[in-house]
């Protein structure tokens, strides 16, 4: 069975493909789900080092021809079963820059019936930034995507990618950095990039940084700063420490048997340590930001109409996971309303929709468990759109919802990456949702009949007369609970039913 690259009509739930095929390594991620944030149901890369010989000798490692032939074999062999409504295969800078790369992506295109994309260096940087922009709506600042061998630097101002480099200083075309050669390799480094005319870009914006040996360095600092969240996605490091510790790297000081780090990709760490460093110092660059999101990811971003690409990654992919969890279907903005009436403080409503999605997800589990279980579930998903801080914030609410509280050995850790105000606040939403569920048992209908008065020293809820049976000792608890949260007194009252002929007078 051959793969083209016929139009991509997969539907939702459908599964689509990317095999890239790097300089250092070749990766199959499978997707399936929303188009705006699809979830990766495969991810498997093998390290085959195509280019580790572009340096010497410009062409492509003998070697890691035959390893990289072996393993694109299994991941067709593997795609095809997965039954995929499409597979976009594409090859970067080792193919695209060797004098034997086009022969070699002619060979797997015979060999396999699959047709190579062979990117440029501008297509390549391009896809990055679409990825970049997939995971950060909005983003201003420039992407660079380090692979095996070429920098792209993309400048992203707005959420739209506009000038575009490739530099020759991918970690393998660099080769090894030793201490002899540290001098020559910071000179060819620096000449590149002093060399590119909007270098003055970069000053006091943000850097996106993409690419498997930038992610195995956000890893180790993540480690060395013992950081409570292992999500390199949203990683942020101010530029003053990210110097520091770039500077210690790139002397290949401690890089010995790191948790996380491949073993094969040790050699050219302190390599693209180096490189980061240069960047940041030369092009004065305001936050470090790493990304998990790049290529791939843009591949599929680039196939999306202007619909698609404006949806939020974050409601996107929440929907996707939430919806079929739910005991009955959320009606648009009921739980938003209910929880919005009861706070002191506006919170970003795409957030408190998150959090609503969110509320009744963790019903099937067991009682005991379904508070941690959705702490950790929320905290752990895959999405972007979600700064390392918001996450926590509506893990926590999440939490409150199942528990009533934020204190929990599991949430301890994360809970100071955020204030204290906004743990409260966390804390009073998932309340409020739980004190909802309570009453209504997660009927909308229910909740949507309550009217929420905040007044001075008290909230007044409202419900419809008819409905005083609904009330009960859990919702009595509930109103106790969330009274002290809150820190004045929630009175429930009911609303007298209109007749007819009061309505008609």
């Amino acid at each position: 069975m051959a793969y083209s690259a016929s139009a991509w009509e997969d539907g939702n739930g459908h599964r689509v493909g990317v095999l890239d095929i790097g300089s250092n390594s070749v990766r199959l991620v499978v997707f399936t789900g929303d188009r705006r944030m699809p979830f990766p149901v495969f991810n498997e890369k093998a390290l085959c080092g195509l280019g580790a010989d572009m340096p010497r000798t410009g062409r492509l490692s003998e070697t890691g021809r035959a390893a990289a032939v072996d393993i694109i074999a299994r991941f067709l062999e593997v795609a095809r079963e997965m039954r995929l409504a499409r597979l976009d295969v594409i090859a970067t800078a080792a193919v695209r820059d060797t004098e034997n790369g086009p022969a070699f992506a002619e060979d797997l295109e015979s060999r396999f019936g699959i047709r190579v994309r062979m990117l440029s260096g501008a297509e390549e940087a391009r896809l990055s930034a679409c990825g970049v922009i997939s995971a950060f709506p909005g983003c201003d600042g420039v992407v660079g995507d380090l692979g095996g061998g070429s920098l792209e630097l993309i400048d992203v101002p707005d959420g739209s990618p506009r000038s575009v480099a490739t530099l020759p200083l991918g970690a393998l075309s660099l080769g090894a950095l030793t201490r002899g050669n540290r001098k020559r390799l910071q000179g060819r480094i620096d000449s590149h990039i002093e060399r590119l005319p909007w270098l003055d870009c970069l000053a006091g914006r943000q850097l996106f940084a993409v690419g498997g040996g930038w992610r195995s360095l956000a890893r180790l600092h993540m480690v060395r700063c013992r950081y409570p969240l292992e999500i390199i996605h949203g990683y942020r490091i101010e530029p003053d420490r990210a110097l520091r510790f770039l500077e210690r790297v790139s002397d290949g000081r401690g890089l010995a048997a790191q948790p996380g780090i491949s073993r094969r990709r040790i050699d050219t760490i302190p390599a693209a340590a180096l490189v980061l460093h240069r960047l940041i110092s030369l092009g004065r660059v305001g936050e470090l930001v790493f990304s998990a999101f790049g290529l791939r990811e843009g591949c599929l971003y680039d196939r999306l109409s202007p619909e698609d690409r404006r949806r939020d990654p974050l409601l996107s992919g929440f929907s996707d996971i939430v919806r079929p969890f739910n005991r009955f279907p959320l009606e648009e903005g009921v739980l938003e309303r209910w929880v919005t009436d009861f706070l002191p403080t506006p919170v970003p409503a795409r957030l408190v929709h998150a959090i609503c999605l969110l509320g009744d997800a963790a019903w099937a589990e067991h009682p005991s468990y379904r508070g941690e279980h959705a702490f950790l579930k929320v905290l752990r998903l895959p999405l972007v759109g979600l700064e390392h801080g918001e996450r926590v914030f509506v893990a926590l609410a999440v939490l409150a919802r199942y528990n009533g509280h934020v204190d929990h050995p599991r949430a301890r850790t994360v809970a100071r990456l955020i204030t204290r105000e906004q743990r409260e606040l966390a804390n009073l939403i998932g309340c409020v949702l739980r004190f909802g569920f309570s009453y209504s048992g997660g009927v909308a209908r229910l909740l949507s009949e309550l009217e929420v008065i905040p007044q001075s020293d008290r909230i007044v809820v409202r419900y419809p007369g008819e409905r005083a049976v609904v009330l009960g000792e859990t919702v009595a608890r509930r109103v106790t609970q969330l009274s002290a949260v809150l820190g004045r007194p929630v009175v429930m009252e009911p609303r007298a039913r209109v007749h007819a002929r009061e309505v008609t007078a």
